[in-house]
């Protein structure tokens, strides 16, 4: 079997609705870490993505043949 590793950033208020879809979809296993950007700018990317306030980073193990939509 072969793995990947998704990462989403989402609002804290969505956090448990992700987890709970990346478990139907077949999650292996799912680290949440909380973020919050600090800067003397207003706006900060992270992976390309604007990144401002607090934040739920979720990282999830997926199996590679997982066709998945978040």
């Amino acid at each position: 079997m072969k793995f990947s590793v998704l990462v989403a950033i989402v609002p804290e208020d969505q956090e448990q609705e992700c987890i709970d879809s990346a478990r139907d979809l077949g999650a292996g296993g799912i680290t949440v870490m909380t973020g919050r950007g600090i800067s003397n700018t207003a706006k900060k990317t992270f992976f390309g993505l604007t990144y401002d306030g607090s934040q739920s980073v979720l990282l999830m193990v997926l199996e590679k043949a997982c066709r998945c939509k978040f």
